[in-house]
């Protein structure tokens, strides 16, 4: 690894720990009202109401909670996938009817079961709800060092994207590395944007 290289990647590394107890230090029933905001957002926006799949994760810990928007999904009768970590470093969604359809991962994630008759290969008006430790204004995010996402993305540009985070968690500029992708729309509790890249 070149030395370049690995200054961004030690980078990233501080810029992930900042960010992760940035997140942690907010208080419990302040991330509560953030949750509500958010998730009224989304649910008012064409994005949400138009698409036809809804690509979603399942948040842990700090994270802009999901669990209430995968709930209403479900109650509106939405097609609803959610992601599944692969052997090589890939991800797969498959379609949940319910939130029993889930089990926990060996990482401690809640991800669909491996059910082939509901794994998810056309993603004809799909929007994913992409999740990061932080956005830029430019949609560039930082992520977890993973790489799922920047892989799926990847190969299907056409999927609508939507990040969201706390407006504490929305920098100017991220660091990011030539594979990076950036996401289309971010939304926090503040604002909604459209992302106008390059």
């Amino acid at each position: 690894m070149c030395k370049e290289m690995s200054n961004v990647k030690s980078e990233k590394a501080l810029l992930r720990n900042y960010y992760r107890k940035l997140r942690n230090s907010i208080p419990e029933d302040e991330k509560e009202r953030l949750d509500e905001l958010i998730f009224q957002r989304i649910i008012s926006n064409s994005l949400y109401n138009e698409c036809k799949i809804l690509l979603i994760y399942y948040s842990v810990n700090s994270e802009v909670d999901t669990l209430r928007l995968i709930k209403h999904a479900l109650s509106i009768g939405k097609t609803i996938a959610l992601p599944r970590c692969n052997a090589d470093r890939t991800m797969s969604f498959y379609k949940i009817n319910s939130l029993d359809n889930l089990e926990i991962s060996a990482y401690g994630i809640s991800e669909p079961a491996e059910d082939f008759d509901m794994l998810i290969s056309i993603f004809d008006g799909a929007l994913c709800i992409v999740p990061a430790l932080a956005f830029d204004k430019n949609g560039y995010r930082l992520g977890y060092g993973g790489g799922y996402y920047d892989r799926f993305l990847s190969t299907h540009e056409k999927i609508n994207t939507l990040g969201i985070c706390y407006s504490v968690c929305l920098a100017d500029n991220l660091i990011r590395e030539e594979h990076d992708i950036s996401i289309d729309y971010l939304l926090t509790e503040k604002d909604f944007v459209e992302v106008c890249n390059g």
